[in-house]
Protein backbone atom coordinates (compact mmCIF):
# COMPACT_ATOMS: atom_id res chain seq x y z
CA UNK A 1 0.00 0.00 0.00
CA UNK A 2 2.67 2.26 1.14
CA UNK A 3 4.92 2.22 -2.60
CA UNK A 4 1.09 2.80 -4.38
CA UNK A 5 1.13 5.87 -2.26
CA UNK A 6 4.41 6.95 -3.17
CA UNK A 7 3.82 6.23 -6.88
CA UNK A 8 0.63 7.63 -6.99
CA UNK A 9 1.83 10.98 -5.32
CA UNK A 10 4.92 11.20 -7.39
CA UNK A 11 2.77 11.18 -10.36
CA UNK A 12 0.24 13.88 -9.30
CA UNK A 13 3.27 16.12 -8.41
CA UNK A 14 2.01 16.11 -4.46
CA UNK A 15 4.66 17.94 -2.00
CA UNK A 16 6.85 15.00 0.01
CA UNK A 17 4.94 16.01 2.94
CA UNK A 18 1.79 15.04 1.76
CA UNK A 19 3.18 11.60 1.86
CA UNK A 20 4.67 11.59 5.05
CA UNK A 21 1.41 13.02 6.40
CA UNK A 22 -0.77 10.50 4.39
CA UNK A 23 1.02 7.78 5.95
CA UNK A 24 0.70 9.54 9.62
CA UNK A 25 -3.43 9.65 9.15
CA UNK A 26 -3.52 6.18 8.18
CA UNK A 27 -1.46 4.68 11.03
CA UNK A 28 -3.34 7.16 13.51
CA UNK A 29 -6.33 5.80 12.31
CA UNK A 30 -5.56 2.04 12.43
CA UNK A 31 -4.33 2.97 15.89
CA UNK A 32 -7.71 4.68 16.96
CA UNK A 33 -10.44 3.15 15.16
CA UNK A 34 -13.10 1.72 16.90
CA UNK A 35 -14.60 -0.92 14.24
CA UNK A 36 -13.61 -4.03 12.62
CA UNK A 37 -11.83 -3.25 9.37
CA UNK A 38 -11.70 -5.58 6.54
CA UNK A 39 -8.52 -5.77 3.83
CA UNK A 40 -10.68 -4.61 1.19
CA UNK A 41 -10.67 -1.10 3.20
CA UNK A 42 -7.62 -0.26 2.94
CA UNK A 43 -7.50 0.42 -0.65
CA UNK A 44 -10.50 3.06 0.12
CA UNK A 45 -8.58 4.31 3.28
CA UNK A 46 -5.55 5.21 1.39
CA UNK A 47 -6.87 7.21 -1.06
CA UNK A 48 -8.88 9.09 1.59
CA UNK A 49 -5.70 9.50 3.60
CA UNK A 50 -4.18 10.86 0.66
CA UNK A 51 -7.15 13.16 -0.19
CA UNK A 52 -6.87 14.65 3.26
CA UNK A 53 -3.24 15.27 3.09
CA UNK A 54 -2.99 17.06 0.12
CA UNK A 55 -5.85 18.96 1.01
CA UNK A 56 -3.48 19.81 4.26
CA UNK A 57 -0.41 20.50 2.70
CA UNK A 58 -0.06 20.84 -1.28
CA UNK A 59 -0.57 24.28 -2.49
CA UNK A 60 -2.76 22.90 -5.15
CA UNK A 61 -4.26 19.62 -4.12
CA UNK A 62 -5.96 16.99 -5.45
CA UNK A 63 -9.67 17.69 -6.37
CA UNK A 64 -12.00 14.97 -5.86
CA UNK A 65 -12.77 14.33 -9.02
CA UNK A 66 -9.24 13.53 -9.86
CA UNK A 67 -9.62 11.04 -7.15
CA UNK A 68 -12.28 9.42 -8.33
CA UNK A 69 -11.45 9.04 -11.79
CA UNK A 70 -7.45 8.84 -11.44
CA UNK A 71 -6.66 7.38 -8.13
CA UNK A 72 -9.43 5.36 -7.50
CA UNK A 73 -10.41 4.08 -11.23
CA UNK A 74 -14.42 5.10 -10.54
CA UNK A 75 -14.15 2.08 -7.67
CA UNK A 76 -14.87 3.94 -5.10
CA UNK A 77 -17.69 5.91 -5.05
CA UNK A 78 -17.42 9.80 -4.06
CA UNK A 79 -19.91 9.61 -1.75
CA UNK A 80 -17.30 6.87 0.34
CA UNK A 81 -14.29 8.89 0.34
CA UNK A 82 -16.54 11.57 1.67
CA UNK A 83 -17.72 9.19 4.69
CA UNK A 84 -14.50 7.69 5.24
CA UNK A 85 -12.92 11.29 5.48
CA UNK A 86 -15.50 12.74 7.87
CA UNK A 87 -14.62 9.42 9.84
CA UNK A 88 -10.96 9.36 9.63
CA UNK A 89 -11.08 13.11 10.65
CA UNK A 90 -13.20 11.93 14.15
CA UNK A 91 -11.26 9.25 14.97
CA UNK A 92 -8.32 11.03 15.01
CA UNK A 93 -10.23 14.41 17.06
CA UNK A 94 -9.25 16.61 13.90
CA UNK A 95 -5.71 16.45 14.81
CA UNK A 96 -4.23 16.43 11.30
CA UNK A 97 -1.02 18.19 11.31
CA UNK A 98 1.22 15.86 13.26
CA UNK A 99 5.51 15.66 13.80
CA UNK A 100 6.95 14.19 10.65
CA UNK A 101 10.27 12.70 9.79
CA UNK A 102 11.87 15.84 7.32
CA UNK A 103 10.73 17.84 9.97
CA UNK A 104 12.56 16.15 12.37
CA UNK A 105 15.72 15.26 10.50
CA UNK A 106 15.60 19.09 10.09
CA UNK A 107 15.43 19.73 13.76
CA UNK A 108 18.10 17.16 14.61
CA UNK A 109 20.43 18.32 12.23
CA UNK A 110 20.07 22.06 12.81
CA UNK A 111 20.05 21.52 17.20
CA UNK A 112 22.51 18.40 17.71
CA UNK A 113 24.63 18.77 14.65
CA UNK A 114 24.96 22.35 14.04
CA UNK A 115 24.07 21.66 10.68
CA UNK A 116 21.43 23.65 8.40
CA UNK A 117 20.71 23.27 5.21
CA UNK A 118 17.81 25.29 2.51
CA UNK A 119 15.10 22.55 1.84
CA UNK A 120 13.75 22.87 -1.91
CA UNK A 121 10.09 22.70 -2.43
CA UNK A 122 11.22 19.40 -3.41
CA UNK A 123 12.58 17.94 -0.34
CA UNK A 124 15.94 17.96 -1.74
CA UNK A 125 19.17 19.87 0.05
CA UNK A 126 20.62 22.49 -2.31
CA UNK A 127 23.79 23.78 0.49
CA UNK A 128 24.54 22.43 3.16
CA UNK A 129 26.97 24.25 5.46
CA UNK A 130 28.19 23.55 8.83
CA UNK A 131 28.15 26.18 11.88
CA UNK A 132 30.47 24.55 13.42
CA UNK A 133 33.43 25.80 11.70
CA UNK A 134 33.57 29.60 12.21
CA UNK A 135 34.63 31.81 9.03
CA UNK A 136 37.92 33.01 8.73
CA UNK A 137 38.83 36.13 10.25
CA UNK A 138 39.21 38.83 7.65
CA UNK A 139 42.47 40.19 7.33
CA UNK A 140 43.17 43.74 8.66
CA UNK A 141 42.50 46.91 7.04
CA UNK A 142 44.70 49.71 6.84
CA UNK A 143 43.22 52.54 8.42
CA UNK A 144 43.06 55.89 6.50
CA UNK A 145 44.42 57.90 9.34
CA UNK A 146 48.92 57.41 10.50
CA UNK A 147 50.21 58.78 12.95
CA UNK A 148 53.65 59.33 13.30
Amino acid sequence: MVDWMIEVLTNFKCDDQTFFLAISLMDRFFKQVKRDLQIQDLHTIGVTCMFIASKYEDIYPLKMKMVFEKIAHKKIPIDKIKQLELEICKTIKYKIPAPLPPEFMKLYLQEVLGITSKITHAGTSTKAQSQAQPEPPKAAQPSSECTI
